[in-house]
């Protein structure tokens, strides 16, 4: 409860957003809303609507395929929504993505209350992965019969996937709003657009994403890094992809065979 209080309290000169803009100072406000709608949108055309696995993927076996379709989806999003801007914008405005909370945190500093953050999100998903609308969306791969191998170059995809993403929306977005606006306006503005990003997975996951886009820009701006966001939304995948696995009826977890 002190801790809530405490940030209830914060304005944008407590936290970590002390970026240099050049003069027009709406003018990397337009640049970050412009790239992260382009780079997500781009991203879901080329990626989800087929042209890009349609080009890339060669594999016929069924498990190979799938495997190869997401994990080169998870590196296209990669580039799209984290290489991309991050060049683009070291380029225009001299401004890297260190500045946008891509460097290490001193994890003890923030431990004994960020560590409910991960737990939470993985203990609701251990009941939330068990309907059906969960399964028909995660986990990506529809591979029926899993094993470590595969699950671990899942869990590769999606560290690689979040890392653009969350650079793309908790990065880019959210410092550069927080610098013009201040932190609740920025954080009321980042949601917004984030759960429209999550509406063509329904309006669960819209919803979904409101609470989850609040809690994880909080702790953004309040540790001035992306790196807890990157891996607390990363949990939260893996967590929804291992807990369909095991209650999906149609899916299921083997183990290697000895010879």
């Amino acid at each position: 409860m002190e801790v809530f209080l405490q940030l209830m309290q914060l304005h944008s000169t407590q936290f970590m957003t002390d970026l240099s803009f050049p003069p027009f100072t709406f003018t990397p406000v337009v640049f970050a809303i412009s790239v992260t709608l382009a780079g997500f949108y781009l991203y879901h055309y080329t990626a989800t609507a087929g042209w890009l696995h349609r080009r890339l993927t060669t594999e016929t076996s069924p498990t190979r395929y799938w495997a190869q379709r997401i994990f080169t989806q998870n590196i296209w999003g990669f580039v799209i929504m984290g290489i991309v801007p991050a060049l683009l914008n070291a380029t225009i405005y001299n401004v890297w993505p260190e500045d946008y909370g891509l460097h290490w945190p001193h994890l003890l500093n923030y431990l004994l209350w960020l560590l409910p953050a991960f737990l939470i999100p993985v203990a609701i998903n251990y009941f939330m992965a068990r309907n059906r609308t969960t399964h028909q969306n995660y986990p990506q791969m529809r591979i029926m019969q899993w094993n470590s191998r595969l699950f671990l170059i899942n869990m590769l995809g999606w560290l690689l996937y979040l890392t653009g993403y969350e650079y793309l929306f908790r990065g880019l977005l959210l410092f550069t709003l927080s610098a013009t606006f201040g932190v609740w306006p920025a954080i009321a503005i980042s949601v917004a657009i984030y759960s429209l990003a999550h509406l063509p997975k329904g309006m669960g996951e819209t919803l979904g994403a409101i609470l989850f886009g609040i809690i994880i820009s909080i702790i953004t701006l309040y540790t001035g890094t992306i790196i807890f966001a990157i891996l607390m939304h990363w949990a939260l995948a893996v967590s929804t992809d291992f807990f369909s696995i095991k209650y999906n009826p149609t899916m299921s977890f083997i183990n290697k065979k000895k010879k």
